[in-house]
Parts: C-alpha cells; structure tokens; sequence
C-alpha cells in the first residue's frame, strides 16, 4: 500500500533527525512552515513516545531528536507460540423452501 502524503509528525522528526542538533519549536515552524498547533500536537506525541526529548532553559524548549529510543514501532524478535485451530460451528440446515425461492404466498 502507498501512502500519497507524510505526516506532519513524520515531517517533523525528519527534520530533527537530518539537522542532528537542538532546536527550538520556532525554529522548526519556520523551517517546515508549519502553524505552532500542528508543530506543538507532532512534537508532544514524539515526545510522547521517547522520538524527541527537550532540555528546558529559561523561557526557551530546546528541542532533540533520540530515534533509537523511540518507542512508537514493535519489534518481534521472536515468534508467538502456534496456537490450536480454531473450531467452526456447523452452519444450520437452510429452510429448503427458501432456497428455492418459493416461500407460502399470503392471500
């Protein structure tokens, strides 16, 4: 499946990943030319899942990206235990007039 557009999310620590430094929430607006809603709700859910992290000074986030922490993929190292067949029910024997079509009429 392709996907037509990437994620502002995905924009996001892109840009953070590629620039290899801190930067501040404006800094990456003006570079992606985003709105500080979009920019503020991608960075908290990075940060959420440990992509971003921030150092704060006054006044100011400081922004980096940590993508080896990053905790958004799962990785399967090995494999679940095989599990036994589900069972089916047995279907219901169909009502042979409604098969053929031919209901009992109403008068």
């Amino acid at each position: 499946m392709k996907y037509r557009n990437i994620t502002i999310t995905c924009r996001v620590l892109e840009a953070m990943v590629l620039a290899d430094d801190f930067r501040t929430s404006r800094q990456l607006g003006v570079e992606l030319k985003l709105s500080s809603s979009q920019l503020s709700s991608s960075l908290a859910h990075l940060y959420k899942h440990q992509a971003v992290d921030c150092i704060e000074q006054p006044g100011t986030l400081w922004w980096y990206a940590t993508p080896e922490s990053d905790t958004r993929c799962r990785h399967m190292d090995e494999r679940a235990p095989e599990k036994a067949p589900r069972l089916v029910k047995p279907h219901k024997r169909p009502c042979p007039r409604r098969k053929m079509n031919t209901a009992p009429r109403r008068d």
